[in-house]
């Protein structure tokens, strides 16, 4: 039980990806807030096991392009409970969307604001807790921290295609980790994604999307490959996700509902191997997009609120 608490502990020094992480742009690549024609409001959760360990996590964002300025403004806090351990951020995202050519343009963003962790004293339990039968609770106080925190990231977009790169804690090293007691390590992201159209009978247009993303980070490297697609007013996707270096793998499910301007997705994850130390793993996302500040109730168009 020590160790797994350990290695829940070690975990919490890498950052959480959410497997629908194209409801959750913000935490790909600031860069993304300049790419959508329209404003969306977001929150997403996820539940999953670790061992014996909970781990809960849970984040609210906006993001919402200017038009006349080529630029996007976005915001995200986010959340996660591991066990004693509570950690979460606060940032703001600032875009620019430069255009080279007709349907060439970059993006780029920076990202700043706060990273924080603290410890649920009642939850924790030492041996000595154990052999005098008390339920939780100690008498030693471990250290909360809050730290400054910065990301940047550039994409470049070439008709429906999108490939982006991304530094994230800018602010942190090594050493600071180990002063600050926030041991959030610098993790590079790599995306890679497109858009296709699609017709079928009745004149209903739908899309499809293939993604291919790689994260770096001490101690927790993830690729995830896949593809989701919406006809209508309802979606699906699947992909597999690695994490190296511990070879564990899932294989990921997603349905998706739309109604008017509402979305709500859920997946689910499948452990393909590693069992008995992780299992599944569920998450939901609710999206409103803001299609038209004017009218509130105007129908959106897909076609216009391109999403990667």
């Amino acid at each position: 039980m020590v160790g797994l608490m350990c290695m829940g502990m070690s975990a919490s020094a890498q950052d959480n990806i959410f497997s629908q992480f194209h409801n959750h742009p913000n935490s790909l690549n600031p860069s993304l807030t300049a790419l959508r024609s329209c404003g969306r409001l977001y929150t997403n959760y996820r539940h999953a096991d670790f061992g014996p360990l909970k781990q809960k996590y849970m984040s609210v964002a906006f993001d919402i392009p200017f038009s006349e300025t080529y630029s996007g403004f976005g915001g995200m806090l986010y959340v996660a409970e591991e066990g004693v351990m509570q950690t979460g951020s606060f940032s703001a995202q600032f875009s620019r969307k430069i255009t080279i050519v007709n349907d060439v343009f970059f993006t780029l963003g920076m990202e700043a604001g706060g990273v924080f962790r603290k410890y649920k004293q009642s939850r924790l339990v030492l041996p000595s807790n154990i052999q005098t039968g008390q339920d939780g609770g100690s008498n030693l106080v471990l250290p909360s921290s809050l730290v400054f925190d910065m990301s940047a990231g550039a994409g470049l977009n070439y008709h429906n295609h999108f490939i982006g790169f991304a530094t994230h804690h800018l602010t942190e090293t090594g050493v600071k980790s180990i002063y600050t007691n926030s041991q959030l390590y610098r993790r590079f992201t790599l995306h890679y994604a497109s858009r296709f159209s699609f017709s079928m009978p009745g004149r209903n247009d739908g899309y499809y999307s293939p993604q291919v993303i790689i994260d770096k980070q001490k101690g927790n490297n993830q690729a995830t490959m896949g593809v989701y697609g919406m006809y209508n007013s309802v979606g699906a996707g699947a992909w597999v996700r690695t994490h190296f270096p511990f070879n564990v793998s899932f294989f990921v499910l997603m349905g998706t509902i739309n109604s008017k301007n509402m979305q709500f997705s859920y997946s689910y994850d499948f452990p393909v191997n590693g069992t008995g130390l992780v299992s599944g793993a569920h998450e939901i996302s609710i999206i409103y997009y803001i299609s038209d500040f004017k009218e509130k109730y105007h129908k959106l168009n897909q076609k216009n609120c391109l999403s990667f």
